[in-house]
């Protein structure tokens, strides 16, 4: 069931062992001091990892967007670089 209500195919199934299975940010990676695959591979840049007080002074503090759910539902660590037309108002930052 999680499969066919959760977006971007995650979680997975793993056919050969019947099991779900999900991001784990790349733990093995990080514990070598390398970045998570999907930051290492975007063509485009637009995926970071790091301190969040790191991204937060370099990218700003967004993390309300709109079609996602309230911040302070979600407590995220994560900053958002939305589209200003995206970013909720009244709510802008963490």
């Amino acid at each position: 069931l999680l499969r066919l209500v959760l977006p971007l195919g995650a979680p997975q199934l793993n056919e050969q062992t019947g099991q779900m299975s999900k991001c784990d940010m790349c733990v093995d990676l990080l514990a070598k001091g390398e970045p998570p695959v999907c930051v290492a591979t975007c063509p485009l840049e637009a995926i970071k990892f790091g301190p969040i007080d790191e991204l937060r002074a370099k990218y700003g503090s967004v993390c309300d967007v709109n079609g996602l759910p309230d911040s302070s539902i979600t407590k995220p660590n994560l900053v958002v670089k939305a589209h200003q037309g995206a970013e909720k108002e009244g709510k802008r930052h963490a």
